[in-house]
């Protein structure tokens, strides 16, 4: 048994080599380039790839048709394979410190917009934007008061019910 399991770190390098060698050799720079970028985000939703992407339609078609991207429609994002993801870690180093500062403050600046909160506050933390950090801190600390309110109101009538 232990056999089986010693052998697969050794089967991932080879899934990893055939990546780069039947699929990443084949894409274009730019289509490389988003992905290495889009790899640094955890919710990947059309919007900010669409930020991303700027202007070039075709590069964000080519993302979208890619055998490993997939649209999820019930989370509104787009999800990578996890192997090709695995891939795409060992690229970062294909970006400058600017394009990963730049991709991160990009995300948080979409996260804070659209209430992701805890992204947003993971992003300014990369990017190093104690400011914002503490912007977003704030966020998060009146909507767990606002919920708390909430619910001890939802509480509150619950015991009224039942005395």
């Amino acid at each position: 048994m232990k056999e089986i399991l010693n052998i697969k770190p050794e089967l991932d390098k080879d899934v990893l080599r055939r990546i780069k060698k039947e699929a990443w050799e084949s894409f274009s720079w730019q289509l490389k380039h988003l992905f290495v970028r889009v790899s640094l985000i955890e919710h990947r939703t059309p919007e900010l790839l669409e930020i991303l992407v700027g202007e070039d339609s075709e590069l964000l078609y080519e993302f979208q048709q890619n055998a490993f991207v997939n649209y999820n429609k019930y989370i509104n994002a787009y999800v990578i394979h996890p192997l090709f993801l695995d891939f795409l870690k060992t690229k970062h180093g294909l970006l400058s410190e600017d394009e990963k500062q730049e991709t991160y403050s990009i995300a948080a600046y979409w996260s804070e917009q659209n209430d992701f909160l805890v992204d947003a506050l993971i992003y300014y933390e990369k990017v190093g934007d104690p400011k914002s950090e503490g912007a977003v801190l704030e966020k998060i600390e009146r909507s767990i008061f606002n919920h708390g309110k909430f619910f001890s109101s939802l509480w509150d009538r619950q015991i009224v019910r039942v005395a």
